[in-house]
């Protein structure tokens, strides 16, 4: 009977601290509220976040980095929403087109495209009871970094931008994942040049008039350097970058006059965070009306989580004990400060007279 009795309590203490530790990635939303609004003949379908305390509250709103993402981008976003919720923040996010409950196709979109669905977005809340329609914001991600550049083009109702992980060349991120892509895989500095001068070729296939069957051929021929991807992209991606290929923010955000805060992780296998930083830090310079607060993150990821343990070009890479780790670290995988950052700097833009 006390074996039993032992077991029992072993068991529960385990079950209580899987409760524990997997309490922190629920939302602390007092409620939520699902939204659809309309862009270009498709229907998004997002939530909206509410935050405990009194309304109206003010409303920051996420724009996906690529990829088919959904609402909460895979469960990966409840941390971040919470840093602000708990700050008296709500969250508006929703399904990219064609992903989750929206229509439509986001291969379909480029980055204008894209901003013109996030102010839709925007106006869908502005006449909701809970939201201070004053008191909007945005932070996007990774690719997103293309998108909020366009959005403070076409309006100037966003109190603020937040941009995490942004790259500035769409051509020059394109080359900088490739080679920390072979340098991970132990190729020389040789190889890596001769990829990349192939993975050149193939974008002027891409950047030009050339068909898709044009561009098969390119990817089918027989010589190609070791390390080049020769699967080919499907039409679908084909056309979202032969409309995206083009994109290069380095003078566009020189004209942002909205304040934003720009965020990356030194050790970033997906964007060159040092170049980009330099780039926005420049920006500043060139505008007086600039109001830019640019923070990087020593020994982190594209994510801003901790390089030594979740440093992977995708979060489909991670092995079965860095998801474990990932899940028992909860906030403690993130670099220190960044999720405390991102609601308090909101506030303080939110707060200005």
């Amino acid at each position: 009977m006390k074996m039993i009795i032992a077991l029992l309590s072993v068991v529960f203490v385990g079950c209580m601290a899987v409760i524990t530790i997997l309490a922190q990635f629920e939302l602390v939303a007092s409620k939520s509220i699902d939204i659809q609004f309309e862009h270009n003949d498709s229907f998004l379908n997002g939530a909206l976040l509410i935050p405990k305390g009194e309304k109206p509250f003010p409303v920051v709103l996420f724009i996906h980095g690529d990829g088919p993402q959904d609402r909460f981008a895979g469960d990966s976003y409840a941390l971040l929403i919470n840093a602000f919720l708990e700050k008296g923040i709500a969250c508006f996010t929703w399904d990219k087109k064609g992903v989750g409950q929206s229509s439509g196709n986001w291969l379909h979109q480029d980055m204008s495209d894209r901003a013109d669905e996030a102010l839709a977005a925007l106006k869908a809340l502005e006449s909701l009871h809970d939201i201070d329609a004053n008191k909007m914001g945005y932070i996007g991600f990774s690719q997103a970094g293309w998108v909020i550049p366009e959005i403070a083009k076409k309006s100037t109702v966003a109190k603020f931008y937040i941009v995490v992980g942004g790259a500035i060349s769409w051509l020059e991120q394109s080359k900088y994942i490739t080679r920390s892509r072979l340098l991970s895989q132990g190729f020389a500095e040789n190889e890596i040049k001769q990829v990349i001068a192939h993975n050149d070729l193939a974008n002027e296939k891409i950047h030009s008039s050339s068909s898709y069957a044009d561009y098969l051929l390119f990817q089918n021929k027989d010589s190609v350097p070791k390390g080049y991807l020769t699967n080919p992209v499907d039409p679908d991606r084909f056309r979202f970058l032969t409309l995206n290929r083009h994109l290069d923010v380095s003078k566009t955000i020189e004209n942002i006059n909205t304040p934003l805060l720009g965020i990356w992780g030194q050790d970033d296998l997906n964007v060159d965070a040092v170049k980009s930083y330099a780039t926005y830090q420049k920006a500043m310079r060139s505008n007086p009306h600039n109001d830019f607060t640019l923070l990087m993150y020593q020994g982190a990821t594209h994510a801003i989580l901790n390089a030594k343990k979740y440093n992977y070009h995708l979060v489909e890479q991670w092995p079965l004990l860095t998801k474990i780790a990932y899940l028992l670290e909860g906030k403690g995988a993130y670099s220190e400060g960044y999720l405390d950052v991102l609601g308090e700097w909101a506030n303080r833009q939110l707060h200005k007279d």
